[in-house]
């Protein structure tokens, strides 16, 4: 419906603007992530984002925080690895390498 596709929207745009401002974030305190290999609770990554990343609530709200956390944790946990991938993405994918291969016809 049409308020869903909005509200997908403006979630996408938000994850965009998110991921700059982390990326910028996590270029001046990258080797924090490179030497950290324990994943994170939803309230330890909000201490990362807060104190470690130095961004406040004017950057980055609690929500915004809490929506980066489910958009990369696996169930209940974020292993940093996920964030950088998320901060820098290998290459941009578009819809069609995400989608499933086409079935081939079958023979005639």
């Amino acid at each position: 419906s049409a308020p869903e596709i909005a509200a997908a929207l403006r979630r996408e745009a938000r994850l965009k603007l998110l991921r700059k401002r982390l990326r910028k974030a996590v270029q001046l305190h990258g080797s924090f992530f490179e030497n950290h290999s324990v994943e994170w609770s939803l309230d330890e990554f909000l201490d990362v984002v807060r104190n470690t990343l130095a961004l406040g609530a004017h950057a980055i709200t609690d929500a915004d925080v809490e929506m980066v956390f489910r958009e990369l944790s696996d169930g209940d946990a974020l292993h940093p690895d996920a964030v950088a991938r998320f901060v820098n993405p290998e290459k941009p994918t578009t819809e069609k390498e995400n989608a499933a291969p086409p079935t081939p016809a079958p023979d005639a």
